[in-house]
């Protein structure tokens, strides 16, 4: 029987929300026009609308230099399609909506979403979905009951105890996360990196339920004689806070790493970074510097801070990423912006969600759009997974045994 115990699905991207864009332009090929990013923007037809798409993309998007799209091109070609489409009117809307589509298909930015807005309905653009799904690897997301069902019939075998679960809405979004002891190995898992939120806005931290899990862990690690190692499980996990490097990560390690190297854009040229900035994790005052293996459980839908940390662990002399090939989505996002223009629709508009900046590892590869590469690959199984027989939790457990040998 199914355990009673997700009451909704987690499935979205959830992700940092603050304050991103400081500026889009004005006319191509003449002087540049500065527009505070909660300036109303009046346009009526869209040609105009796809215009001022263009140069807030063209200014600010941060991977021109590794993207292959030919963004001048993508000018020429789609700005006599949208012209041809007229005035701005919700007969066209679908029409406009599938050419934005069309036009972003290959961008590498793999956090990058669209959408076109209206009083009626919205029109939802997001190229990584369909990327992703290429790979010779694809697979639906992990059924995230199923998991908790493997674990409780671990309960009931005697192989998992102290056993700790909950899923609550944190910061607007829901978020689940058990924690326990298996084969004496304290085991994670979580959906979201909100334990930033969690730990400086909760109003009774102690209390909280998804607080409880993550204490729990700490303890399991704490208290459990002979302990063999740690396993940290990201799949399906969409992202969160960059700070729960400190919140987490830090806890458990002995001296500072630096995973990767990050920059941002510093100009209107298209092509105007900043210089590569190291990304530096420290160890918390009280972290327990462990020295058993540390290893973190990767899938397809680790995306943005499950692709940050799973650098972090890899860069831990005791750390291992096990799993496959991540999403792909590495930059750091400080928001979105979001246009309004007069039309036959009031209050209509398009919003656009893109990273703020770029990231590479310490090898130099950059990995937006590739994603990153587990150290034991493990490929995820999904028959197997609903039959209760969790092949990369089992391959975590296998080579944490096999170290400690």
């Amino acid at each position: 029987m199914k355990t009673a115990f997700l009451k909704k699905s987690i499935n979205g991207l959830a992700l940092v929300a603050a304050i991103f864009l400081s500026m889009t332009v004005s006319c191509q090929k003449q002087e540049t026009d500065l527009v505070s990013p909660s300036s109303e923007r009046n346009f009526s037809t869209w040609a105009e609308v796809f215009e001022s798409y263009w140069r807030a993309m063209n200014y600010n998007y941060v991977f021109w230099d590794i993207d292959e799209t030919d963004w001048d091109e993508v000018y020429e070609t789609y700005y006599p399609r949208f012209e041809a489409l007229g005035t701005y009117s919700m007969s066209t809307f679908e029409e406009a909506g599938a050419l934005f589509d069309e036009l972003s298909a290959n961008l590498v930015d793999h956090h990058y979403t669209f959408m076109l807005k209206s009083t009626e309905y919205n029109y939802y653009v997001q190229p990584s979905g369909k990327e992703i799904a290429t790979r010779d690897y694809y697979h639906e997301r992990m059924d995230l009951q199923q998991l908790v069902d493997n674990a409780h019939a671990g309960i009931g075998s005697g192989r998992v105890v102290s056993f700790e679960g909950a899923v609550s809405e944190v910061n607007g979004s829901d978020m689940f996360a058990m924690s326990y002891l298996i084969d004496d190995v304290a085991y994670i898992y979580f959906s979201n990196f909100y334990w930033t939120y969690l730990m400086l806005y909760s109003a009774d931290l102690e209390n909280d339920p998804l607080y409880k899990v993550y204490e729990n862990f700490f303890n399991l690690i704490d208290n459990t004689p002979g302990l063999k190692g740690v396993i940290i499980d990201v799949r399906n996990n969409g992202g969160g806070y960059i700070n729960d490097a400190y919140y987490f990560y830090s806890k458990m390690m002995g001296e500072s790493v630096q995973p990767m190297w990050t920059r941002t854009k510093n100009g209107l040229g298209r092509y105007d970074y900043g210089p590569w900035v190291p990304y530096i994790v420290d160890p918390a005052a009280d972290s327990r510097n462990l020295q058993v293996p540390i290893v973190q459980i990767v899938d397809l839908y680790s995306v943005s801070m499950s692709e940050m940390s799973s650098l972090i662990v890899k860069e831990l002399h005791n750390g291992v990423v096990v799993g496959e090939r991540t999403y792909g989505g590495l930059g750091t996002l400080m928001g979105d912006f979001d246009y309004s223009y007069a039309g036959e629709v009031e209050n209509a508009s398009y919003w656009i969600y893109t990273t703020t900046t770029m990231s590479k590892d310490l090898h130099g590869n950059r990995l937006e759009g590739v994603g990153v590469i587990p150290d034991i690959e493990v490929l995820f199984d999904e028959a197997a997974f609903m039959s209760g027989n969790d092949v990369q939790l089992e391959a975590a457990l296998d080579y944490i045994e096999s170290a400690m040998r």
